[in-house]
């Protein structure tokens, strides 16, 4: 069999290209999330406790429907509420430290932008300004789908 002298340079640059390992989101914060000494009293690669994980892990995962969590700020039952990356519907009314159950998935009734048409299937959006579901993406949170003309 001849050498051939490229096969290790193609060897490398697929490499490059092939898709990161998948991991839980709480491998990825360990392994890729680190405390600098100016604000952490334990600084270096951030390690999470066994509930942290659970939250972490529940986050992205299709089969989670309802989170709990801590309210950092007041919410009223059915609105909309954003807390870093996780988006829900408020099911109950809850003051800011008390528990919050955050639905994830379903269908929901909420106000729209007068000014926005829908059709059955629009990609919409959440703005966080007054609550209101839009089409417009840039600078609002998630994308969902419209379930009726609006």
């Amino acid at each position: 069999m001849k050498h051939d002298p490229y096969e290790r340079l193609r060897r490398e640059a697929l490499q490059v290209l092939r898709p990161p390992q998948k991991l839980a989101l709480s491998e990825w914060v360990e392994g890729h999330v680190y405390l600098p000494s100016s604000i952490a009293a334990h600084p270096g690669r951030l390690r999470l406790w066994p509930h942290q994980r659970e939250i972490a892990d529940s986050i992205g995962n299709p089969a989670v429907e309802r989170v709990t969590a801590t309210a950092t700020a007041a919410a009223t039952s059915g609105a909309g509420v954003k807390m870093g990356n996780l988006f829900g519907i408020a099911s109950c009314d809850a003051a800011i430290g008390e528990p919050l159950v955050l639905v994830t998935e379903g269908v929901f009734e909420m106000p729209k932008v007068s000014t926005d048409d829908f059709t059955v299937g629009a990609a919409v959006c959440w703005r966080s300004s007054d609550g209101a579901v839009t089409t417009t993406a840039s600078g609002n949170t998630g994308e969902s789908r419209a379930c009726r003309r609006g």
